[in-house]
C-alpha cells in the first residue's frame, strides 16, 4: 500500500518537520564544527543546510534558494536554519525574491563562509580539513562553544566569557 501523507498538525509536525529541525538541533549542538561543501545548486533545505553548519565553503558557481514561497509554501523551517546566521533583511529578501544568488552574494549576506575557485574547490576543503584536524578537540569545541553562546551576551559578558574559556583550555595542559 502506498504511504499516505500524514493528515494531522501532529503528524505534520512529527513525520515531515520534526527530522529536519532535528538536523537543525544536531548541527548546532555538536561539539565540534560541522562543515558544509557547496557545488551547483543548494535549493530549499540544501541552502538551509548550508547556512546552519558552522564553516561553508561554496564553489565560486554555487547557487543558493529558498523557493518555496513559488508554491505559497512559507519556508519556515529553512528561515530558523538561517535566522542568526543571515542579516534578516537579506534572508526577507531570499524568502520573498525566490531568486537565486551566487556564492560571492551568499558570502556577503554571511552564510558562507568562504568562496573558492570552482576548480580548486576540493583542494581549498581539503587544507581546510587537514588544519582542523592538527587542532586540539578540546579547543575546537572551545570555540564552538563561545561562537554559540557569546553572540547573544552583552560585550563585557562575552568578554569575561571568553577569558573564561581560555583559563580552562590553558590550565587543562
Amino acid at each position: 500500500a502506498p504511504e499516505r501523507a500524514p493528515r494531522t498538525a501532529l503528524e505534520m509536525r512529527t513525520d515531515l518537520t520534526a527530522p529536519i529541525l532535528g538536523f537543525y538541533a544536531s548541527v548546532r549542538g555538536a561539539e565540534i564544527p560541522v562543515i558544509a561543501v557547496v557545488r551547483g545548486l543548494a535549493n530549499g533545505f540544501g541552502c538551509a543546510a548550508a547556512a546552519v553548519c558552522d564553516v561553508t565553503i561554496a564553489a565560486a558557481d554555487a547557487r543558493f534558494a529558498l523557493p518555496e514561497m513559488k508554491h505559497d509554501l512559507p519556508p519556515t523551517l529553512a528561515m530558523c536554519a538561517h535566522i542568526d546566521r543571515t542579516m534578516p533583511k537579506s534572508l526577507a529578501w531570499l524568502v520573498y525574491s525566490m531568486r537565486e544568488l551566487d556564492a560571492p552574494t551568499a558570502l556577503a549576506l554571511g552564510f558562507v563562509s568562504h568562496v573558492a575557485p570552482a576548480g580548486g574547490l576540493d583542494a581549498e576543503v581539503d587544507a581546510f580539513l587537514d588544519a582542523l584536524a592538527e587542532r586540539d578537540r578540546d579547543s575546537l569545541a572551545t570555540c564552538k562553544t563561545y561562537l554559540t553562546n557569546a553572540r547573544l551576551m552583552e560585550t563585557d559578558k562575552a568578554s569575561d566569557y571568553a577569558g573564561n574559556l581560555l583559563s580552562v583550555i590553558m590550565s587543562s595542559r
